[in-house]
């Protein structure tokens, strides 16, 4: 039987007034064990897709805490949605 692969998507949305505001998302944008891709100005997609789906929810909220985190320190507002 073949083993069904499911994909998490959370859309992420950043708004700097910062000069540097591009190079401080960049900064942000780290992940691990995920994709990160950019869609449009200031926004961006977290996409993870494997057979667990607990392990991928985890892997996506480890991770969007960490960006959650920058960018509170860096001072920049984010929201997340989830991507269908």
């Amino acid at each position: 039987q073949k083993i069904k692969k499911i994909e998490i998507k959370k859309e992420i949305t950043f708004t700097s007034d910062a000069p540097n505001g591009l190079s401080i998302i960049k900064r942000i944008l780290i992940v691990k064990n995920a994709d990160m891709k950019y869609l449009a100005a200031g926004r961006y997609l977290l996409a993870i897709e494997t057979e667990n789906v607990k392990e991928a929810q985890k892997i996506i909220q480890e991770n969007l805490d960490e960006i959650e985190k920058r960018a509170k320190q860096e001072k920049i507002h984010l929201e997340i949605k989830d991507k269908k």
